[in-house]
């Protein structure tokens, strides 16, 4: 979604200047920081226009000169990037927001829930994270699998030729029952 952006951005900005200056090539950082950017603030606009600041009040927010929601952060003086200190504020149910975590959770190996929620928040701070992490972290398949629960057989009882003693191969016997032939 984000590289769909950026080339709509770079075709834009083509279409506006004269051909000598025209970008030519594969997507710079600059156009994807740029196209990250354009999407977030969509996904703030459809979200928290609006929106009841019940939400937030536990929430220091305020609109930063990229025009996003950023959340201010006890560690506003330290150096640090811009999206470490102050993280883009992000709803919780959100398809861009789904596929955000699907895509950081394939990324970083399918870490822990804890964990990922840490790396997360370094950029980004999702109302109710871990609430949102572990209903897209579920839908993995890896997840399901390590989560379903086990198979249990009632095993079938032995006859009296299998348990009464007798010398090896002394009784045999054929299943007739089996349909495997």
């Amino acid at each position: 979604m984000v590289r769909l952006v950026g080339w709509i951005i770079r075709f834009i900005q083509n279409c506006r200047s004269v051909k000598e200056n025209r970008s030519k090539g594969e997507l710079t950082a600059s156009e994807f920081v740029k196209a990250e950017l354009i999407i977030f603030r969509i996904v703030q606009k459809e979200t928290f226009q609006g929106e009841d600041e019940k939400k937030f009040k536990f929430l220091s927010i305020y609109k930063g000169t990229d025009g996003l929601l950023r959340v201010k952060t006890k560690i506003i003086h330290r150096k640090d990037t811009e999206n470490f200190r102050n993280p883009v504020h992000l709803p919780l149910e959100h398809e861009v927001v789904s596929r955000l975590i699907r895509f950081h959770h394939e990324k970083k190996s399918h870490c822990v829930v804890q964990n990922f929620i840490n790396i997360l928040r370094e950029s980004y701070w999702i109302l109710r994270g871990r609430k949102s992490v572990r209903s897209v972290i579920s839908s993995f398949v890896i997840y399901k699998r390590y989560s379903s629960e086990k198979l249990e057989c009632v095993t079938a009882h032995l006859t009296e030729n299998s348990v009464c003693e007798a010398g090896i191969f002394q009784i045999t016997g054929i299943d007739t029952e089996c349909s495997c032939f």
